[in-house]
């Protein structure tokens, strides 16, 4: 193909990350595109940490929260926060 045939020739595409974030990004590259890659989240620990250990507290002593606490520890990146709470108090 040449470039007037690209179908994405000047185009600009953002992708939001993903785990094939390379491979999708390459694929539109060779169909002219101009990629933008881009992060869907960015964290930021909390400036003040207090309020945030204390409702970790709360949540973890709440009997009513099981379910809703199994689901959170299982997702990515929330798994510490029990052990986190545990060290608080």
């Amino acid at each position: 193909m040449t470039d007037q045939t690209l179908p994405l020739t000047g185009r600009y595409i953002a992708l939001p990350e993903s785990r094939e974030l390379d491979l999708f990004a390459a694929m539109l590259v060779k169909r002219g595109a101009e990629v933008l890659r881009c992060p869907l989240v960015s964290i930021h620990d909390a400036p003040d940490q207090q309020p945030v250990l204390d409702w970790i507290v709360d949540f973890i002593a709440c009997a009513a929260c099981s379910a809703l606490q199994s689901a959170l520890v299982a997702a990515c990146g929330t798994s510490l926060l029990p052990g986190l709470a545990r060290y608080a108090s």
